[in-house]
């Protein structure tokens, strides 16, 4: 009898799920299997799902299609357990009789004109220093529109009738968990620390919801005379990933014997399964080495893995800079990071501007620079990516030029399609593309936007970095993820090169926010076995090293090195593109917030 996990990532453009056997049931490692099933999933014109319910029964779907394959590949199969991951702020609105609607998104683009009416409603509940205050308490700043409340204002101002009607939020990953777990109410199914945390008015370390922030709210709300339940009656209730554990519902169990004693899991953010699956160890003083995840996907991230019990993490936590943020993933462990809501995405919308379906040939070779020639990935690297079908967020793998020199379309590109978050967070930003001339080609323009993308992930690091007090011999390495990043050559080639970082990927470099799942779910029920002895952290640390043990023993691991004539260059056009961030993002305020017309005008 085989023993499986099933590890569910709902992103922003597609739901996946996995199965990975396990190899022994006491704690044992995970091993992914063919068995993956892919549903797709589409926003709406304004960015959010616009049916929670679609993406529930695609998230049914899939599970149990794997569990179908699973019980065919083994008829004595036991599913031990079901972990889900979701993009960040995905709030489900459940009305009464449990019905939904959309499911509110951090990329909605109704939100950002109310990002102002909540910084000016901070500053008149608590001073100028009251959105720093804030900020410090939830791990977030607190007025961008990418968290709940500039989405709770918007609804409040635009959509009263529907706010009333809300009988209680819910994180979407538990959500979809309510539909195949027992219990006669799904508004029973807690949401998670990892997932609420991600909600913008979450302190963690109190494990409860920020008063503060709460209470503004409600008083938004009586000012503006609206009969609408107090935010504080709508709020799911809360467990940690860790403690949380659901029962299949007889329906499905009595379909499928191998979800009979199944562990439902809640979900965490997929941005720390990401962490985990591309193997970055928890930050340590004790190393020299330090992890830097970086994932580009159809957004892009940069985070760190570490204890909430560590000095580092006290000193990040107090110094933690604006646009930063600080998130729970299990027990004490925590991931503090920047993000984008443009990574692959902002190729996407250039390429769509452009009209371009097929890749243009290659950027002619420049004599200047040949000498370059052995650094970069060459054709037959490349030639498993280049054959499938482009995804929407990974840009177009076939390579570049081998002896493109960086920066030598002479563009400046701002990559803010839906606006900015770290580190700046400006919701009001756009992409910018300046020094396009007759003969610039649709190829130059993209391999600029990409070169844009990482460098404003760089500037995330030297943020997040600054963070951390640093002033040890720390070396970091680039561990990367994201269908982007692990697919694409042209993407890895540029991390690698602008970060000037060696940059680690698997061989086997597919799914690595579901491997962050499974690997979780093996580090959770190994601490469980043991009676909770022993800090999840160092739990997750431990099942991190056994992979990367694993990966090394089958010779399944890539190190790309970077070219540091290029990483040079990369620092100047990096100053560049900040040059033109303070002059466009920089000199223009956001639209007037407390005028903001309603959707419907």
């Amino acid at each position: 009898m085989g023993s499986y996990v099933i590890a569910v990532d709902v992103g922003s453009s597609s739901l996946r799920a996995r199965a990975y056997a396990v190899q022994s049931e006491e704690g044992g490692r995970v091993e992914a299997t063919p068995i993956c099933v892919e549903e797709k999933l589409g926003l709406s014109e304004h960015g959010s799902f616009s049916s929670a319910i679609i993406v529930a029964e695609k998230g049914m779907k899939a599970v149990l299609e794997v569990v179908s394959k699973v019980e065919t590949r083994d008829e004595r199969a036991s599913i031990i357990s079901v972990g889900y991951c979701s993009c960040a702020m995905a709030a489900v609105p459940i009305f009464g009789r449990n019905e939904v609607e959309e499911c509110l998104l951090y990329a909605d683009q109704r939100t950002p004109s109310f990002q102002p009416v909540m910084s000016e409603a901070v500053k008149r509940r608590m001073g100028d220093d009251g959105m720093a205050k804030l900020n410090e308490k939830v791990g977030a700043t607190v007025d961008h529109a990418s968290f709940f409340p500039a989405h709770y204002l918007r609804l409040l101002h635009n959509d009263v009738g529907r706010l009333k009607k809300i009988k209680q939020w819910m994180g979407l990953g538990s959500y979809l968990l309510a539909h195949m777990i027992e219990g006669e109410d799904m508004l029973s199914v807690p949401t998670s620390f990892s997932e609420v945390s991600w909600w913008g008015m979450w302190e963690a370390g109190k494990e409860e919801w920020c008063g503060d922030v709460v209470s503004l709210l409600e008083d938004e709300a009586r000012c503006a005379s609206a009969d609408v339940p107090l935010l504080s009656t709508t709020l799911p209730p809360t467990a940690d990933v860790g403690e949380y554990v659901g029962k299949t519902k007889a329906s499905l169990a009595r379909i499928h014997p191998s979800l009979s004693s199944t562990e439902w899991r809640l979900c965490v953010g997929d941005g720390a399964a990401a962490a985990i699956g591309s193997l970055c160890l928890p930050y340590s003083a004790q190393s020299k080495v330090g992890d830097v995840s970086v994932t580009i996907g159809t957004s892009a991230a940069v985070r760190l893995l570490l204890s909430s019990t560590s000095d580092r993490h006290t000193n990040a936590m107090r110094t933690l800079q604006p646009g930063c943020f600080r998130y729970v993933v299990c027990g004490d462990l925590h991931v503090i990071g920047g993000a984008m809501t443009d990574g692959g995405r902002a190729v996407d919308v250039m390429r769509d501007i452009m009209g371009v379906g097929r890749a243009p040939p290659p950027l002619p070779q420049s004599p200047a620079s040949s000498s370059t020639s052995s650094s970069t990935f060459d054709g037959s690297s490349a030639g498993p990516a280049m054959s499938r079908k482009r995804r929407r967020g990974e840009g177009d793998a076939s390579p570049f030029s081998s002896s493109y020199v960086p920066g030598s379309h002479c563009l400046t590109v701002l990559p803010f399609p839906g606006g900015e978050r770290a580190p700046g967070m400006a919701a009001h930003a756009s992409m910018s593309v300046v020094g396009i001339r007759r003969t610039t080609t649709a190829r130059e323009v993209e391999r600029a936007v990409m070169e844009a993308v990482v460098m404003h992930l760089l500037k995330i690091r030297q943020t997040l970095q600054s963070s951390l007090i640093e002033k040890d011999e720390t070396v970091w390495e680039v561990r990367g993820s994201g269908t982007g990043l692990e697919q694409n050559p042209n993407w890895q080639r540029l991390v690698s090169d602008c970060f000037a970082s060696v940059l680690h990927l698997p061989s086997h470099a597919v799914g690595l926010t579901s491997l962050g799942v499974a690997l979780l779910l093996t580090a959770v029920k190994r601490r469980a076995e043991r009676g909770g002895r022993g800090q999840v952290t160092e739990v997750v640390g431990e099942v991190v090293r056994e992979e990367r043990e694993r990966v090394k023993a089958e010779g399944a691991g890539r190190e790309l090195q970077p070219v540091l004539e290029h990483s040079a260059v990369y620092r100047s056009l990096a100053d560049r593109q900040q040059q033109l961030y303070d002059v466009v993002v920089g000199r223009f305020e956001a639209p007037a917030s407390s005028t903001a017309k309603k959707e419907s005008q």
